[in-house]
């Protein structure tokens, strides 16, 4: 048999077999919460960050919604920022920005920018009037600006408002009926007015009232509202066509995950609308919405972390699982794979941390 005969054969030999991917979305990231905030660009979900149980992440990832496949995003530059978790992250003028957070060293509120079209990162200086390091904040934004909101910082919980336009932060003045300080709020943009709703206070008061910020006046008020919500914190919520939609959350004083769904109309704020009771209770995922379709990431359900993501579709109230829970075993180089009658066997190996 020549050479080229033998290439012909292996050639016919592997088209004979189908290949999968397991699972059929690919490997998605590991387990983790804390990674608060994605967002969605040229119909990816984006998800940076986050820890479980001490392990910290600084990795990029994106999900193919037209493809519905994960893949992760390597950096071209050796900078990047460190591992870390409860951070805030936005996407403006075609830049991913990540703010704050936890690292190994404790609270930081470095400021960092990715550019995608050079796959690299780059650190910023001369912010401005930079928020102090803090953790669980709430961050929000327009098609140019963003806003974070509360959290808690070395000095305790915090109420503090901050604006970032055009490379700089600065911070708004609190007038009016302010929202007292708070960690694992939400706040959410619309017509020129930003909404706070939710959190948990240091006397572990859980507040159900819902707030706006007027960026015109630079006050706060307090919308007056009979039936509300139960209080949470780690929830979701998101503006669709003049609705706000609150999503899921933790309730420490029942101990247990929230599978409620409500909306409130915005240009009259007259009542919340209870929408549905959902099997897929959780808190602390990450979320992004795209036309109709919000989607959420990671978090925590009912009694353990996850990296599932579903589709919660607004007009239908109908929910998909677009990637399953999977656990895999962390990449790496060097190691031994056996099969063992239907079972594969993984050993050892060098990781990408190992030196």
């Amino acid at each position: 048999m020549t050479l080229q005969m033998f290439f012909f054969y292996l050639v016919s030999l592997c088209t004979a077999f189908e290949v999968q991917r397991i699972p059929a979305v690919g490997t998605p990231p590991s387990i983790r919460s804390h990674s608060y905030n994605s967002f969605i660009h040229e119909n990816y979900i984006f998800v940076f960050g986050g820890g479980l149980l001490g392990e910290l992440h600084n990795d990029l990832w994106k999900f193919s919604l037209s493809q519905n496949y994960w893949e992760r995003i390597i950096y071209n530059t050796p900078e990047a920022p460190e591992r870390r978790e409860k951070h805030a992250l936005f996407f403006l003028e075609g830049k991913l920005y990540v703010y704050g957070g936890r690292t190994a060293n404790g609270l930081t509120g470095d400021m960092w920018e990715f550019d995608f079209e050079q796959k690299a990162w780059q650190k910023l200086y001369g912010t401005g009037e930079t928020p102090p390091p803090r953790i669980r904040t709430a961050v929000t934004q327009s098609s140019y600006k963003a806003w974070i909101f509360g959290g808690y910082t070395e000095e305790g919980f915090t109420n503090e408002l901050f604006e970032f336009s055009e490379g700089k932060w600065k911070q708004l003045e609190n007038l009016g009926t302010a929202p007292k300080a708070r960690q694992n709020p939400q706040i959410a943009y619309w017509n020129s007015k930003l909404f706070v709703w939710g959190g948990i206070d240091e006397e572990d008061y859980l507040d159900n009232e819902l707030y706006y910020y007027d960026l015109n006046t630079s006050t706060w008020s307090k919308v007056a509202l009979d039936e509300k919500p139960i209080g949470r914190f780690l929830h979701g919520m998101v503006v669709r066509e003049d609705y706000l939609y609150l999503i899921f959350g933790w309730n420490p004083e029942l101990g247990e995950d929230l599978g409620d769904i409500w909306k409130i109309h915005l240009p009259e704020l007259s009542k919340w609308e209870f929408l549905v009771e959902s099997e897929y209770a959780r808190d602390g995922f990450a979320m992004a919405l795209k036309d109709d379709s919000v989607y959420m990431i990671f978090g925590y359900v009912v009694s353990d972390y996850s990296n599932e993501g579903l589709k919660l579709d607004l007009s239908s109230m109908s929910i998909q699982v677009i990637s399953p829970h999977f656990l895999s075993p962390p990449p790496r180089k060097r190691h031994s794979l056996i099969r063992i009658n239907s079972e594969l066997w993984l050993f050892g190996g060098q990781s990408s941390d190992s030196k």
